[in-house]
Formats: structure tokens, C-alpha cells, sequence
């Protein structure tokens, strides 16, 4: 529009989908006063994410971001860097420890599990100055993948404001990379609305 930009992340962040160097190029062309990052993403490569990012949160525009769906793994990041951060009712945000798939010697795991450390003090460092918690809660909810509804993403500050909407969003991503995802809105469940109790346990 004439004074606002909209743009949706509905797939995975990292080449060949959602990529960072073709994103931030794209950004430096916006020159509307604001606007608007429509998001449904599992997350992906977090450097990709960081720099999206850090793209966001430099840019002159007045930068919302809304979570309309899911915002997983690296893609909260991007969730959190707008100025004002919202969310639909009924959708969900996870963090989670980084990880990677290695192969090598014990000296090569060593020097990755060294790095993996590096990452995730500076995911701490990104969601401890866009949250309420405090480092320490963080780092331990990293550590047992938390899923967030989004009432109790706006409860520990992660989000600024609550959208309501009428009917419940459906998974379209395969979750089961995470090991604590809940069942009920995985990938397999597409195609119809939760029932009331499938809800509350996902929930649980």
C-alpha cells in the first residue's frame, strides 16, 4: 500500500526458501513508514534468522511483526525484532536449544559442541532483550524446547499484543524434528479443526 509494506515468511528460513542475503535485499528497496512481517515458519538456519533479524530491527520503517501461526526455533527471532510484536489467539511460538547434524572425530565433535555453546549464549543474549525473563530462565527454557501459547508468550513478554481470531490455525509444517512438539498441531492433523479436547491437551 501507499504508506504500508506487507510481508509474509510462511516457509522455512535458509536457502533455498526463505534466504537471508535475497530477504535483507529486498528490505533495503521498502520505503513505506511501515511495515507489516506476516509469519508462519518452523524456523531453520540461524544465522540466516539472526541476520533477517538484525535487518528488522535497523530498519527506518516502523517494523510490526505478527505471528500468525507458528514462530519456531529460529524464526521467533524474527518474531520478536518488530517494534511492536503481536499474535493471534489461537498461535504458538517454541525455543529450543540450537542443534546441527555432524559427522567427524571426537576433536571435530569437541569444536561443534564449542560453537553450538556460542550460538546459544547469543540466543539468550537476543531473547533476554525482547523478553521478561532473565538469562537464566531463558537458557532453561531453551534447554526443554518451550512451546508458548500466545498468551503465555505476551505473560513472559515475548509478544506486546494478542489478536483475536475466529477459527483455529492449522499446522503446515512437519514438527517432528523437535521432540517436544505437540501432537496436535502437527502436519498430520491438516485438513481439519481441532477438536476441543485435542486443544486442551495440545495445550497441556
Amino acid at each position: 500500500a501507499e504508506d504500508e509494506t506487507e510481508i509474509l515468511i510462511y516457509d522455512i528460513i535458509g536457502w533455498p526458501f526463505v534466504e537471508a542475503a535475497e530477504f535483507i535485499s529486498s528490505l533495503a528497496g521498502i520505503t513505506t513508514g511501515k511495515i507489516m512481517v506476516r509469519i508462519n515458519s518452523p524456523g531453520g538456519d540461524v544465522f540466516d534468522s539472526v541476520a533477517i533479524y538484525n535487518a528488522l530491527k535497523e530498519h527506518k520503517a516502523k517494523v510490526t511483526t505478527r505471528i500468525e501461526a507458528l514462530a519456531a526455533s529460529a524464526a521467533s527471532f524474527i518474531a520478536i525484532a518488530g517494534k511492536e510484536v503481536q499474535a493471534y489467539s489461537n498461535a504458538m511460538m517454541m525455543i529450543h536449544e540450537p542443534y546441527v547434524f555432524a559427522a567427524g572425530n571426537q576433536f571435530d565433535m569437541r569444536e561443534v559442541a564449542d560453537i553450538l555453546e556460542k550460538i546459544s549464549n547469543s540466543m539468550i543474549d537476543i531473547y533476554a532483550a525482547n523478553a521478561t525473563p532473565g538469562k537464566r530462565e531463558i537458557a532453561q527454557m531453551m534447554k526443554d524446547e518451550t512451546w508458548l501459547s500466545a498468551k503465555e508468550a505476551k505473560e513472559k513478554g515475548f509478544i506486546d499484543t494478542i489478536l483475536e481470531s475466529g477459527k483455529g490455525a492449522k499446522a503446515q509444517f512437519d514438527l517432528s524434528m523437535f521432540a517436544h512438539a505437540p501432537d496436535d498441531i502437527c502436519a498430520s492433523k491438516e485438513g481439519r479443526e481441532l477438536t476441543e479436547r485435542e486443544i486442551e491437551r495440545a495445550l497441556r
